[in-house]
């Protein structure tokens, strides 16, 4: 089997890419085994239910897991160092070795748990915590792991020594498009072979036919942050209204940090109903929209924003 490390997909409503890309592995007989890192609360979108089973949900702490840290820490002095100065030495800031240290007793649980088994790889869907986890997970297995780079955004001097150190242990990075991989294989100086571009794993679908006349329905399915560039696709909607276009609707699906920005931004444009914030929409429900023709055009306005996040396709 496999070995999925992610943030908390498929429990919460986040990495929906990873919550599809799992169930396509899963449809292709793929045995999964998912290790949430942060496993709080149950799956909250219908179309993960599937994955229920193969769920490995721990705590964080928990007895079982503070007393096996500790009789390791004193059986096996040596081996416990060496895995903990790693986690140390790849790690960006000081949080981000606290956050590290935090996950290793969790981590050196489960892969003990899973010594002896037919596991065959571990995969971390990010270069966090996640991946701190993959990796102590395949010291202790003797297995392989790999973990994915989903934006460019993390190329960036402080970041150098983290992907470094990670690029060595694992057995590949995977990076979900071939911009990226160039990116990442220039900014850490690789000719290992290790980086690799592989796209997110996800079924295509027959897409509906273009509907002729009428309102045209045009979606953002996009957090509302900065670099996902909804100002962007405000202005282009103003301008479109000022050159009398009146014959469509465009609705931004998401939550995030610019919500009540937005909210006035958008009130206070020139567009009056073509503009709509939706909140959130539940991957499952977006994708059936699409698929009975509800929705004319998807735009990701993205932009790159120097310092902060960036998108990954």
């Amino acid at each position: 089997f496999i070995l999925y490390v992610t943030a908390e997909a498929p429990l919460g409503l986040g990495e929906v890419w990873a919550v599809r890309e799992m169930l396509a592995l899963a449809a292709h007989g793929v045995e999964l085994v998912i290790v949430p890192r942060t496993a709080r609360g149950g799956i909250r979108c219908d179309f993960a239910a599937p994955l229920a089973n193969s769920i490995l949900a721990l705590p964080l702490m928990s007895a079982a897991v503070l007393f096996h840290f500790l009789r390791q820490l004193f059986a096996d002095t040596a081996r416990m160092g060496a895995l903990a100065w790693w986690i140390i030495a790849q790690s960006a800031s000081f949080w981000d070795c606290i956050k590290g240290l935090l996950v290793f007793p969790k981590a050196l649980y489960i892969g003990d748990e899973l010594r002896g088994t037919d596991l065959l790889h571990i995969h971390a869907h990010s270069t966090t915590t996640v991946a701190v986890i993959a990796a102590v997970v395949a010291a202790r297995t003797g297995k392989p792991w790999s973990f994915t780079l989903h934006s460019s955004w993390i190329l960036i001097p402080r970041f150098k020594r983290k992907l470094q150190a990670q690029l060595r242990s694992a057995q590949f990075m995977r990076c979900i498009s071939q911009r990226i991989a160039d990116q990442a294989r220039q900014f850490l100086d690789d000719s290992s072979g290790k980086v690799r571009a592989m796209h997110l794993g996800v079924p295509r679908r027959q897409s509906p036919a273009v509907r002729v006349g009428g309102v045209t329905t045009i979606v953002t399915p996009a957090v509302l942050e900065p670099y996902k560039g909804h100002e962007v696709a405000i202005s282009a909607c103003e301008l479109l209204a000022k050159n009398g276009v009146s014959g469509f609707r465009w609705q931004f699906c998401g939550d995030g940090s610019l919500a009540n920005a937005l909210r006035r931004r958008v009130a206070d444009a020139a567009v009056g109903d073509r503009l709509t914030l939706e909140g959130h929409i539940p991957n499952d429900v977006l994708l059936r929209r699409y698929l009975s023709g509800q929705v004319d055009l998807v735009v990701l306005p993205s932009v790159d924003i120097p310092g902060l996040n960036q998108e990954g396709i």
